[in-house]
């Protein structure tokens, strides 16, 4: 019945029926959400259709799954049992790009990345840039509240939305196409209604326009600063120190020794310590306590600094006798010294720090 019922209203190329197609619309990235099992699939490219499959499964009694590229990690796009999968992946239209006023109109299908090459070309930029931006779409983004690296200086996917257009239910009706939100700079009437629908995951509405806020594309070279610290405190302390004195990076990420042997497999920088990693787009970081890194800086394009306190040195040899109740420890690199670097005792005095002996610890062995 809900076959026929949406053939009704929709042309046929926009139905999916196919079990191994709709398999594979069911899911997301998510690796343990649960999936159920979809009726139908439905790919829209229109607002129109949109409001016909929210009337039709309104009318049955279906419940409605929107989705975008599918790359969500939260399971918000997995099917439940008989629903219809609503993908808007087709609806990719770039609508209108207002340079003067920093704003532009577009469809929620619309890749991410693909946007910002668009707007690039007219010298604009949009900041929000999740790991996924190469695939997700900008209304998958929005249903989300998807972030990034670059949220610490830019913000996220929330900041940019100034208004959309959503199909909505409920007392307006269902299958009814609203517009909330605003296209100027300032809008501060009223409830800020389309900050209540970016992250709702497709639960008040299914969004069909979105209208971002755009900034000016970045200007100068962006500049990659490098820090290689012994603990995780301290990389902390750098982070910390960073924020005192008034600098905003775009980036700040902290790349374990994990991360940094996958990514730099079969190079030395595997197996240094921790390094946290920040990036600084459009402006050119302090150098006067920097200290250039040969070796890694010889294979990448852009200027990279050492930055951050240093690790604490290793301990040298030591050179003096340990006066550890007068006991001689043995040394830990076999030399025959007095060391005070272990616990374990061999019973013997140390002639030169036994209580019995007038000498000064200070004697050298």
């Amino acid at each position: 019945m809900l076959l026929e019922a949406l053939a009704g209203h929709l042309p046929g190329n926009r139905i999916v029926a196919d079990p191994a197609v709709l398999a594979g619309l069911a899911h997301d990235e998510a690796e343990w959400a649960a999936v159920g099992t979809a009726a139908v699939a439905v790919r829209a490219r229109s607002e129109t259709e949109v409001q016909a499959v929210v009337r039709v499964a309104a009318e049955l009694g279906a419940p409605v799954v929107p989705r975008g590229a599918g790359t969500g990690l939260s399971g918000g796009a997995n099917a439940v049992d008989g629903c219809i999968v609503l993908d808007l992946s087709r609806m990719t239209a770039v609508l209108d790009i207002d340079a003067e006023n920093l704003v532009c109109v577009v469809q929620p299908g619309i890749v991410n990345n693909d946007l910002k090459a668009v707007l690039d070309e007219q010298g604009l930029w949009y900041p929000p840039d999740p790991a996924s931006a190469p695939w997700s779409t900008i209304g998958g983004n929005v249903a989300t509240n998807a972030g990034g690296l670059c949220c610490l200086k830019y913000g996220v996917t929330r900041d940019y939305v100034l208004g959309l257009r959503a199909v909505v239910g409920g007392p307006a009706g269902y299958g009814t196409a609203v517009g909330i939100g605003r296209r100027t700079t300032k809008g501060v009437a009223g409830y800020d209604l389309a900050g209540l629908m970016v992250g709702s995951e497709g639960t008040l509405g299914v969004i069909t326009e979105v209208t971002l806020r755009l900034r000016p594309a970045l200007v100068g070279t962006p500049y990659t600063v490098v820090g290689a610290f012994g603990t995780l405190v301290a990389a902390d302390h750098a982070v910390a120190m960073v924020t005192r004195r008034g600098l905003t990076p775009s980036a700040l990420e902290l790349l374990d020794r994990t991360a940094c042997g996958r990514s730099r497999s079969g190079s030395t920088w595997a197996s240094r310590p921790t390094p946290p990693h920040c990036c600084s787009p459009g402006s050119t970081p302090p150098v006067t306590r920097a200290s250039p890194r040969r070796e890694h800086s010889r294979n990448r394009s852009r200027q990279q600094v050492r930055c951050g306190p240093r690790s604490p040195p290793r301990p040298s040899r030591p050179r003096r006798c340990s006066r550890r109740a007068g006991w001689l420890i043995p040394p830990w690199n076999g030399s025959g010294r007095c060391s005070p670097r272990t616990s374990a005792c061999r019973g013997r005095r140390c002639p030169r720090c036994s209580p019995s002996s007038r000498r000064s610890p200070r004697a050298t062995t």
